[in-house]
Formats: C-alpha cells, sequence, structure tokens
C-alpha cells in the first residue's frame, strides 16, 4: 500500500506532544433522548468548530485535524484545515483537506448545488462541490476570520477582525493544492489519502491592513463565483470582535453582532454591540445590547420583520448572585431593541421551527444559576441535560443525557426531522 506523505512547514515547538481532542456528534430525537454518538478520532488532534445538517442527511463539520504529534525533523506536526461529511447515522463518509496549509476551518455553510463552503482561520474561502472537488479558493484578507454565511443569492459573507500592522501588495493568480480526499478503508481502520490534481485560484484582493495594531471588525461580500461584491471595516460604537453575522433574506442588509473594547481594563465589561449594514455593506445604525464579563459566542438570525439575537447574560441578581441565563433579544430592520426574553439554558441553544428554544447544557451550581456548555467537576455526578422551551420560553421539558464522552459543547442544530444535531469535543486522556 502506497502511503502519502504530507509535509508542511512548521517552526520547532520542542519535543512536546500536541494536545490531542475528538471531536464529538450527538444525534438527539425530538423529545431529547439520545439517538447516537459519534467520536471522530484520527490518532491524534481533532477539533471541530461548526456544523450543518446536508440536504438529503448527514452533516458537514469544519474544524482541524492533525496527523502525527511529530514530523521526522522532530517538529510538533501543526493541525491543518479538514472538511468532514458524516452519514445520516454519524458514520464519517469523507474527509477533506482544505487548501489553505495549515490551521484550523471555522465556520461552514451550504452552498447551491448541495456542495459547501468553508471558512478557514487565515481567512481564505473554499468552496467545495458535493464530490469533495475544490471549486473556487478565495482569500478574504480578514485578518482572523470566524464566520461564514450563505446569502440569498447563493454568495456569501465572511466576517471575522482586521487587525495587523501595516503590510502592503498584492497576491497575483496563483495555485493551492487541491483537497485531499480520504476515506476509511473500514470502521475504525485506517485513514487513507489520495492525491488529486492542483486547481488555480484567482487570488488578487490587495493586502492592505489597517496599521497601529488597531483591531476592528470585518465583513467580506462574495459572490456564487468567488468574486468579492464588496468588503468592510467597522469600528462604529467601539465595535472590535465579530461573533454573528445575518444577512436578510431579501438582500437588503445584514446585521454585525461583537463585543466593543472595555472602557475600563479594571472591570472587563465589553459592550456588546449590534451594528447595521446596508446591501453594500455601508455601516448605519449601532445598537449596544447590555454588556459581558466574557466574550461568549452569540447567535443571530434574520426574519421579514428584523432580527433575534441569544446571547448569555452576564449580570448579578440583586442577592449578589451570577445569573447565566440565556437572553433573546428582538430588534427591528434598523438595529433596535423592541423585546427580550429570558431563557433557562446554556448557550449552546438554537430557536426551534415551532417558535421556542432547544439548548443542551450543564447546571451551574452554587450561588450562580443557568446552565453552561461544560462540567467543571465530573466526578460530582453532573451530566448534560437537553432542555425544550415553547416560544414564550417557559420549560416544555428538561431531559438528563446519560454520562456522555465529551467535556464542552459548542453548537446546536434542528434536524429536517424535527430532532437535533449537537457538535462537542472530548480531550483524550
Amino acid at each position: 500500500m502506497v502511503v502519502l506523505v504530507l509535509v508542511v512547514s512548521a517552526g520547532c515547538i520542542g519535543n512536546t506532544l500536541v494536545s490531542n481532542r475528538d471531536i464529538v456528534v450527538l444525534k438527539l430525537s425530538p423529545d431529547g433522548s439520545l439517538a447516537w454518538t459519534k467520536v471522530v478520532d484520527n490518532g491524534f488532534d481533532d477539533m471541530a468548530e461548526d456544523l450543518v445538517e446536508l440536504p438529503g442527511g448527514g452533516y458537514a463539520l469544519a474544524g482541524q485535524t492533525a496527523n502525527g504529534p511529530q514530523n521526522a525533523d522532530g517538529h510538533l506536526v501543526p493541525p491543518r484545515p479538514v472538511l468532514i461529511r458524516l452519514s445520516p447515522d454519524g458514520s464519517v463518509a469523507s474527509q477533506w483537506f482544505v487548501p489553505d496549509e495549515v490551521g484550523v476551518a471555522r465556520a461552514v455553510a451550504l452552498a447551491d448545488g448541495g456542495g459547501a463552503a468553508v471558512l478557514t482561520g487565515n481567512s481564505t474561502v473554499v468552496r467545495f462541490s458535493p464530490d469533495g472537488q475544490v471549486l473556487w479558493a478565495r482569500p478574504s484578507g480578514i485578518s482572523e476570520a470566524h464566520t461564514l454565511v450563505r446569502t440569498a443569492n447563493g454568495g456569501f459573507l465572511a466576517g471575522g477582525q482586521s487587525g495587523y500592522l501595516p503590510v502592503s501588495g498584492t497576491a497575483g493568480p496563483g495555485t493551492v493544492p487541491q483537497a485531499v480526499i480520504i476515506t476509511e478503508s473500514s470502521p475504525g481502520g485506517p485513514m487513507l489519502p489520495q492525491a488529486a490534481e492542483p486547481v488555480t485560484s484567482l487570488t488578487t484582493l490587495p493586502r492592505t491592513r489597517p496599521g497601529g495594531g488597531l483591531q476592528k471588525a470585518m465583513v467580506v461580500s462574495l459572490a456564487p463565483g468567488g468574486a468579492i461584491e464588496w468588503e468592510g471595516q467597522y469600528d462604529d460604537g467601539g465595535l472590535v470582535l465579530l461573533q454573528s453575522l445575518a444577512p436578510d433574506p431579501d438582500r437588503t442588509g445584514s446585521l454585525v453582532v461583537g463585543y466593543g473594547a472595555s472602557s475600563d481594563p479594571g472591570d472587563y465589561l465589553y459592550p456588546r454591540l449590534a451594528l447595521r449594514l446596508g446591501p453594500d455593506g455601508a455601516p448605519s445604525s449601532v445598537t449596544q445590547i447590555g454588556s459581558a464579563t466574557a466574550m461568549d459566542s452569540i447567535w443571530t438570525r434574520a426574519d421579514v420583520t428584523g432580527y433575534r439575537v441569544l446571547y448569555r447574560n452576564s449580570s448579578l441578581t440583586e442577592r449578589g448572585f451570577y445569573d447565566g441565563r440565556v437572553v433573546d433579544v428582538t430588534l427591528d430592520r434598523d438595529g433596535h431593541e423592541l423585546e427580550r426574553r429570558s431563557i433557562d439554558a446554556s448557550i449552546a441553544v438554537t430557536w426551534t421551527a415551532e417558535g421556542g428554544y432547544f439548548s443542551v447544557g450543564a447546571p451551574i451550581g452554587g450561588r450562580e444559576t443557568g446552565y453552561d456548555t461544560v462540567i467543571y467537576d465530573p466526578t460530582g455526578g453532573t451530566t448534560f441535560h437537553a432542555r425544550r422551551f415553547d416560544d414564550t420560553g417557559a420549560l416544555i421539558f428538561d431531559r438528563a443525557l446519560p454520562a456522555l464522552p465529551l467535556d464542552q459543547v459548542l453548537k446546536v442544530v434542528q434536524t429536517a426531522d424535527g430532532g437535533f444535531a449537537v457538535l462537542a469535543y472530548k480531550n483524550s486522556k
């Protein structure tokens, strides 16, 4: 059997082994009961940061994988961005390396025709066909990329932060490696890499960065074919960190939600900001949605009337207890707040098709209220719970899940069958 060795450049970090994590995906029924659990472990460090359900069933995961602790020179093997496809029953159907050398795939979005697009931490957007062929790869110019969403015309919005020292230059047309298709020879068997032909990528985006270490939120709009339609950098209201992005269904604009810099370094309170963008990316109104002591995940969606934003509360009650419940804020099309609702859930939460909410988390306990995405004391008998709420935030059920091989839940999505898929990970001991 011929083995293809993938060589990538890495700096010497000593002989310490890389971290060893495994990807965990749970499939839950509509009533919150566990249908199946899948652990993705290629032998070394595996991590996923985003998950979407594929048309017709199955799932696409964006993340990273490393194929060993050290290379031939004794250096650590850096992780590579990867797109993983699971079958409807959770088995690994394929894994495709994303042509961006090293790093992580931060986000994945469905694309027209059944394919997917992936955003890497190095800001490259890569469009895959359903069979894993790279259709195009486009550097977006975002220095720290986080979010990728599909727009109504089949294009994409990529979001993150800019914040490099001044660097100028233009990258011309070049060649990037095609995805390496990896298949399992048998359940639990070795991974068999198969080389593919290179693909040409037109990378003509000017690479000019703002100077002085100044960080700003950044959004880039891509056409369905990968061409850049517009890009914008935003520090309106002090916005420095983009966490969530929602395009309007009628292409009249979008909403950026993230965090501003702390006004007082001593209190570590970060303003949570929502910025409305026009169809060409021009900023308009900015709204502050409270403050946070930590830059948690934020989930945003748009509808015909406005926007909904889910975030974790970071406030003290009148009794001095920490209130960690989730808040759902409704905004109008201009980004102005209309109403809010508190939900006793973790930030691993999603809206349901019926207008309610579903979350997976562990009770915080002690003097604090709410649910978290981690279990801090696994020996204390605490387990993760699946919790479903109606459209008023009232609890429908709370189902304690069995002991599971995971350390933290990251994301929850509702599936076409009315159930839910949960993205998580575990640290291998």
